[in-house]
C-alpha cells in the first residue's frame, strides 16, 4: 500500500471518527452508504412481502392448444394492481424449466412483483406453417417428413419460436385475472407494466421482444411484439452465431433493440463454453438510453452466479447478494419509478457496495 493511499485511508478513518461526512459519499447514495461502510449501500425496496407460488398449465387455442406450463410467484398481501416480471428459465426445452431462476424471482416477489414463469416444451401439433419454417431452416427436408428430424424440428419450435410467443400469450391472459385466484393476494397484475427477462438460453425472449431479430438458415423469426412490456432484463444474455452456435443471432442482430431500458449481467467467469466477452455484445448494439450493463470482475462468478443461483463460495454468496440488489433497484426505477431507485442506479452505490467487483456500466 503506497503512502499516498495510506493517508487517504487515514484521513477517512479520522473523518467518520469526528462524525465529518464522508469526502467520498455522493450524492444519491442510500443513508450510511459509504467506502467504510459498503453493506449500508445495498438497495432496499419500499417494502418486503412474504411470497407464494403456485404451479399449473394454460393452453393455447391459437397455438394447436399448445401446453404452456407456467409457475406464478407473487407477494402475499399486496395490494392493489402490482407489476408482472415475465421470466423465462434458461436451457432449451423443459416441462418443469420454470424451477430456474428461483432466487432472482423470489426477490422480485419479495419486493412486490407477481413473476411469472412460463416453461418451454416441445411442439406436440406444429402446424403446417411451423413444418415450412423447419423446412426453410435446414432441420428438415419436406414438411412430411417423419422420425428423429420432426422430433428436433419439433423442439426447435418449442424453445426458438414458441418461447417468444409464450410471453405475448401470457400478457394477453392477464386482463382475464380475477381477484383471489392466487391464494393470500388480492391485488392484480398490471397489464400495462410488464418486464420480461431470462436467463441464458431463456434471454432469447427478451432479446427478441426488445427488438433483435434471429435468422436459421432461411427462416427468419422477427421480434414478437409483448402488450403491456416496458422494460427488459436478462442474466447471461446470448451472443451472435460466431460465438454462440445456434443462437439465430447475427452480428447486426442486436441493433433492432430499441429505446426502453434493459438491464444485462455478466462477467469474466460467465462461460459455457463460448467467450463470455461475447455476452455484452446485445448491451454495446442496444438503441443508446437507460441500457444498464453489470460486468463481474470476477472469475469465481461463473455462469449460475449471474442468475443469483450458484452461490457456493463467501465471494459467490456476495456477488449474488449485491447483483440481487442491482435487479430489485432497476425495476422499481423504470417500472415504478420510485425516486429512491432512480439516485442509486444514477449514483455510485453499486460500486461502494461491491467494492469495484462489479462494473456498472451505461448507454
Amino acid at each position: 500500500m503506497n503512502r499516498i493511499h495510506t493517508q487517504t485511508w487515514a484521513l477517512l478513518l479520522a473523518a467518520a471518527a469526528a462524525g465529518a461526512p464522508d469526502p467520498l459519499q455522493a450524492q444519491g447514495l442510500p443513508a450510511g452508504c459509504s467506502t467504510l461502510t459498503p453493506e449500508a449501500c445495498l438497495y432496499a425496496p419500499a417494502q418486503s412481502y412474504p411470497i407464494n407460488q403456485v404451479d399449473f398449465t394454460l393452453q393455447d387455442p391459437a397455438r394447436s392448444n399448445h401446453p404452456v406450463p407456467i409457475r406464478v410467484r407473487y407477494p402475499v398481501g399486496a395490494p392493489g394492481a402490482r407489476p408482472v416480471v415475465i421470466w423465462h428459465h434458461g436451457g432449451a426445452i423443459s416441462p418443469t424449466g420454470f424451477n430456474g431462476s428461483d432466487e432472482r424471482s423470489a426477490s422480485f416477489a419479495r419486493a412486490g412483483y407477481i413473476v411469472i414463469h412460463p416453461a418451454r416444451v416441445s411442439v406436440g401439433q406444429p402446424s403446417q406453417a411451423d413444418l415450412v419454417n423447419c423446412v426453410a431452416t435446414g432441420l428438415m427436408t419436406s414438411s412430411t417428413e417423419i422420425g428423429q428430424n420432426l422430433a428436433t424440428c419439433k423442439d426447435f419450435l418449442g424453445w426458438a419460436v414458441y418461447g417468444p410467443q409464450n410471453s405475448a400469450f401470457v400478457a394477453n391472459v392477464l386482463p382475464l385475472y380475477q381477484v383471489g385466484m392466487l391464494p393470500g393476494f388480492f391485488g392484480t397484475p398490471d397489464a400495462s407494466r410488464i418486464v420480461v427477462g431470462g436467463w441464458s438460453g431463456g434471454s432469447a425472449a427478451p432479446l427478441n421482444h426488445a427488438g433483435a431479430w434471429q435468422q436459421w438458415g432461411l427462416f427468419r423469426l422477427n421480434p414478437v411484439p409483448v402488450p403491456g412490456a416496458v422494460a427488459f432484463f436478462a442474466d447471461s444474455p446470448r451472443g451472435a452465431e460466431y460465438a454462440f452456435p445456434n443462437s439465430g443471432f447475427k452480428e447486426d442482430s442486436f441493433y433492432g433493440i430499441d429505446e426502453r431500458p434493459f438491464l444485462f449481467l455478466s462477467g469474466r467467469g460467465d462461460e459455457t463454453g463460448e467467450p463470455a466477452e461475447a455476452r455484452v455484445a446485445s448491451w454495446m448494439g442496444a438503441t443508446p438510453g437507460r441500457k444498464y450493463l453489470s460486468w463481474d470482475t470476477s472469475s469465481e462468478a461463473v455462469h449460475g452466479t449471474i442468475n443469483v443461483a450458484e452461490c457456493s463460495t463467501p465471494l459467490r454468496a456476495d456477488h449474488c447478494r449485491w447483483m440481487s440488489s442491482l435487479g430489485v433497484a432497476y425495476l422499481d426505477a423504470v417500472v415504478q419509478g420510485r425516486q429512491q431507485a432512480i439516485d442509486w442506479l444514477a449514483s455510485d452505490a453499486y460500486r461502494i457496495l461491491t467494492r469495484g467487483a462489479i462494473e456498472l456500466h451505461r448507454r
